[in-house]
Order: structure tokens, then C-alpha cells, then sequence
């Protein structure tokens, strides 16, 4: 079989708005736990803007990769989640 790679993406969807998504960060992180029950390998989150409340409690409940998807924040406003080591060291098979 090739390899494939699932990556979850429960957020607003801006063509389908009515679609409930999780706002919390502990309701993220069941999310992400259920997702990765299923087959996904990495969650994008876009955290409702609490970063280190959703990337700890994301790791407190899974194995799951985190992708912050903060593309449209200005540099400043990404450090809380880069101080919060949200992404995982690749010399090391277990997360920080």
C-alpha cells in the first residue's frame, strides 16, 4: 500500500458556515483525538486564537502532529505558539 498522510482540519469552513465546529481548546483536543483514532497523522488548527491552551491540551490526548495554521498572523502575534515548542522534534521519535 502507499504511504498516505491524513491531515484534519476541523475549523470554520467558510463555504459551508452552518457546519458546528470545536471553539474550545479541550473541545479541539477531542477532536484531534478522534481524528487521529480514524487515520489522520496531522491536525490543522486554528486554535480560536488560544495557542498554548489548545496545543498542550492537544498533546495531553494524542500523538497527533499539530499544524497552526497562522499564515494570515503578523510574526509577532505566531511566537506564544513557537515559545510553546508546537512543533515536534523530528531527531526525536516522542514529543517534547
Amino acid at each position: 500500500m502507499r504511504p498516505l498522510i491524513i491531515i484534519a482540519t476541523p475549523n470554520i469552513s467558510w463555504l459551508h458556515p452552518e457546519v458546528d465546529y470545536p471553539h474550545s481548546a479541550e473541545a479541539i483536543a477531542e477532536e484531534a483525538r478522534l481524528c487521529r483514532e480514524n487515520g489522520a497523522t496531522i491536525l490543522h488548527t486554528h486554535a480560536e486564537g488560544k495557542w498554548k491552551e489548545t496545543v498542550t491540551a492537544v498533546r495531553a490526548k494524542s500523538d497527533i502532529l499539530v499544524q497552526c495554521g497562522m499564515s494570515s498572523l503578523p510574526i509577532p502575534e505566531r511566537m506564544d505558539v513557537l515559545q510553546t515548542e508546537s512543533r515536534y522534534d523530528l531527531r526525536h521519535p516522542e514529543p517534547p
